[in-house]
């Protein structure tokens, strides 16, 4: 299609001394088949062209449209349809992108552009976000709309096996403030999986949020005299306690292999090698499964085992810089020799 075709068009969109798109006499089906053609011969080889052709294609549908509906109706963009019948895409030109769009404001009563003020105004509201707990407890953690959540959380830790301090403890203070919505046994759990992370001290941290009245009760009581045992490394006392309080600690799949794994660094830190009486009675194991569980950390965590059989036998332990403690020169503090013996006639 050649330039004089396109400008009877135009002259036919735009009637004589006009700006704006009155349709004159031209018909809606023919200005859409020349379009069509010639934006098909022109998109690739005349960019600018092609969006002077498309835009004022739209323009004369806004002017055959008298009225726009009231609101965002079901009805497919005639800008969208010509794009798509031509494969198009709406990122080949962004600046055509926008002025397709923004001409079908006028006709069918909504914004296409994303950016615009009439797309927001007329859009439908969304659907509320759902955030994670971490979200939830990072923005407002003294909302009480999310306990819900945070005691689901919980028991999603629990069966999960993965442990979050910052949820726990927001649970904790929102408990403060709304005491009659507290549920103990959510305490109880939150409590547990604080001593599964020994060394660390979150069960401190999480027992300083618990009012008195609530850790006077049995459950918590136990509780706090385990803390203390593996507080002070009295390990046999800790087993012999825990397994009268089975039903309170059970409940948390992997406690037992928590503590283990607390003793067994307890004794890294304080022996270079350890009895295996000592191990055992550490780590609550004995007979065949202490010889599995040897073996076990034989291959993967690198001890020794002497040679020696029964209670006589040492386990060495890996080295680290507390059971292997090395004197090491500090140079900051020295004063080197020259300087002292400037001294010695004086001392003399």
């Amino acid at each position: 299609m050649n330039f004089q075709i396109w400008n009877v068009i135009y002259s036919k969109l735009f009637g004589p001394n006009q700006t704006e798109p009155t349709g004159g006499n031209a018909d809606q089906a023919d200005v859409v088949r020349v379009c069509t053609t010639s934006m098909r011969f022109k998109r690739r080889k005349h960019p600018v062209l092609f969006q002077t052709h498309v835009t004022t294609w739209a323009k004369f549908s806004s002017a055959q449209s008298p009225k726009a509906p009231a609101g965002p109706q079901d009805v497919s963009s005639p800008v969208v349809g010509i794009i798509e019948a031509l494969d198009l895409r709406r990122d080949w030109i962004p600046s055509l992108s926008l002025s397709l769009i923004c001409c079908e404001c006028r006709v069918f009563g909504k914004c296409f552009h994303p950016k615009s003020k009439m797309g927001r105004e007329r859009e439908p509201q969304k659907q509320p976000l759902s955030f994670t707990v971490e979200q939830l407890v990072a923005v407002n953690p003294y909302n009480p709309d999310i306990l819900p959540d945070l005691e689901n959380y919980v028991n999603e830790q629990v069966s999960s096996q993965t442990y979050s301090l910052d949820a726990n403890l927001c649970l904790l203070r929102l408990y403060q403030f709304e005491p009659e919505r507290m549920s103990t046994q959510i305490v109880a759990r939150i409590l547990v999986k604080a001593l599964m992370a020994m060394p660390a001290p979150d069960f401190s941290l999480c027992l300083f949020l618990i009012p008195e009245r609530v850790q006077m009760e049995e459950q918590f009581k136990t509780l706090i005299v385990l803390s203390h045992y593996l507080e002070t490394a009295r390990f046999r006392q800790f087993w012999d306690e825990a397994a009268k309080s089975r039903h309170i600690v059970e409940v948390v799949p992997g406690f037992e292999q928590a503590i283990q794994a607390y003793a067994i660094h307890v004794l890294s830190l304080t022996y270079q090698k350890v009895p295996r009486p000592a191990l055992a009675e550490a780590i609550n194991i004995e007979g065949l499964s202490l010889d599995k569980f040897l073996e076990h950390q034989v291959a993967t965590s690198g001890w020794i085992l002497e040679k020696g059989h029964g209670r006589g036998q040492l386990i060495v332990l890996p080295r680290n810089e507390f059971n292997h403690p090395e004197l090491k020169k500090n140079t900051a503090d020295s004063i080197p020799l020259e300087h002292i013996t400037r001294i010695f006639p004086i001392l003399g």
